[in-house]
């Protein structure tokens, strides 16, 4: 059972313009107000061979040294590296009255470095297993 309703249907919705004669009216109208514009101009615009303008490149700071000129963020800077002081003299002082010598620990960064071919070798693998696995799957 169809239902009749007043809606157009789907291929006279697509029959009928999008705009009014109105807005064309309108359109045409702005058009022809509008100063016009050099023809010849537009055209050396479309055929020139060089499809982007020429890019002008030129010493300049980089983006850190115009923040650091920037009060805000030398403060922000000076207050990092103060609290780093800080915990540094923390742990020293904690250090000194616990155990009644200083020990930075610098033996666990040896530690650490002992065995870096090991490590170093690990590294070439897993980037040799990465890159054969990426080649096949690309190719």
């Amino acid at each position: 059972m169809k239902l009749k309703t007043d809606l157009p249907s789907l291929d006279d919705m697509v029959k009928q313009p999008v705009m009014s004669e109105m807005d064309l009216r309108v359109i045409n109208k702005i058009e022809k107000e509008s100063p016009s514009r050099n023809p010849q101009n537009s055209d050396d615009s479309k055929t020139s061979s060089i499809p982007f303008p020429e890019k002008v490149f030129r010493a300049r700071s980089s983006i850190l040294t115009e923040l650091l000129k920037i009060s805000h963020f030398r403060s922000i800077r000076q207050i990092f590296i103060s609290v780093l002081v800080i915990v540094f003299l923390q742990v020293a002082i904690h250090d000194l009255f616990e155990f009644g010598k200083l020990d930075f620990r610098i033996d666990v960064i040896l530690w650490n470095f002992s065995n870096l071919s090991a490590c170093v070798r690990l590294w070439f693998w897993l980037f040799l297993s990465t890159s054969i696995v990426a080649y096949c799957g690309f190719h």
